[in-house]
């Protein structure tokens, strides 16, 4: 008995609340003179109606201008697709060479420091030899096994 009420009663709620796309689309001028869309008519005067296309119509609303330069530049972005796992190696392996050499100029940087602190300074650089040294440790220690 409960199942006859509740079948009607979901297709009344689904005919209600079922959100309907709309056909077309109304430009109505606003107050202050800025355009307004609304699906309801407005006054006959400042109505533009727009009919809406189906959604792949409106994907290809393009100009022949513009579609020709999407078209010209398709088969390029496919290619580079294809080809990007090389060059990401490549990248790979720069990018190591490239953190290999930091750590080899911040090794270089810390042993000068350190030579500079064994060697001998003028007063009052004492503390900055010190924080440089403790920089370049710290990123040694940090990036660099």
């Amino acid at each position: 008995m409960r199942c006859r009420f509740v079948i009607p009663l979901a297709t009344v709620l689904a005919t209600f609340f079922n959100p309907v796309s709309a056909e077309s689309v109304h430009r109505c001028t606003g107050t202050h003179g800025e355009p307004v869309f609304s699906q309801q008519p407005c006054d006959a005067h400042t109505a533009t109606r727009i009919d809406i296309a189906s959604p792949s119509v409106v994907g290809s609303a393009l100009r022949p201008g513009e579609r020709a330069m999407l078209d010209e530049r398709r088969p390029q972005h496919r290619r580079a697709i294809q080809s990007d796992t090389e060059p990401r190696r490549v990248r790979d392996v720069r990018k190591r060479e490239q953190q290999a050499f930091r750590c080899r100029e911040k090794q270089r940087a810390l042993d000068a420091v350190s030579e500079q602190l064994r060697s001998g300074y003028k007063p009052g650089r004492d503390a900055k030899l010190h924080r440089r040294r403790a920089s370049y440790r710290d990123y040694l220690a940090s990036f660099c096994s």
